[in-house]
């Protein structure tokens, strides 16, 4: 599936469950090098934000897929900062409505 069919559906279900605390505006998704660009808002700020990622996927013997963060940074000091405490190198599990995209 091309990248740009997987980061809008991405960006649809990052939207859907993140809407409270902002949107994500715009992602870009480049699965030959593992890297996100990202553009989004906060609620409870000011101003739009860009972030880049670096990520790595892995299969489970049972078919479940995980993301991990390898790096992550944002021009935002706060989001910065957040990324590092609790995003960079934990796993997190892929939604089965995302994982068929796999």
């Amino acid at each position: 599936m091309i990248d740009w069919m997987k980061a809008a559906a991405i960006k649809k279900y990052v939207n859907q469950q993140f809407k409270q605390y902002g949107e994500l505006i715009d992602l870009d998704l480049d699965t030959e090098h593992h890297k996100i660009q990202a553009k989004f808002t906060i609620r409870e700020g000011s101003g739009t934000w860009t972030g880049d990622a670096r990520y790595k996927l892995k299969k489970s013997r049972d078919g479940n897929w995980t993301v991990t963060i390898t790096a992550a940074k944002s021009n935002n000091n706060t989001v910065h900062k957040m990324l590092q405490a609790h995003v960079v190198k934990n796993d997190f599990e892929v939604p089965s409505a995302l994982a068929i995209l796999l």
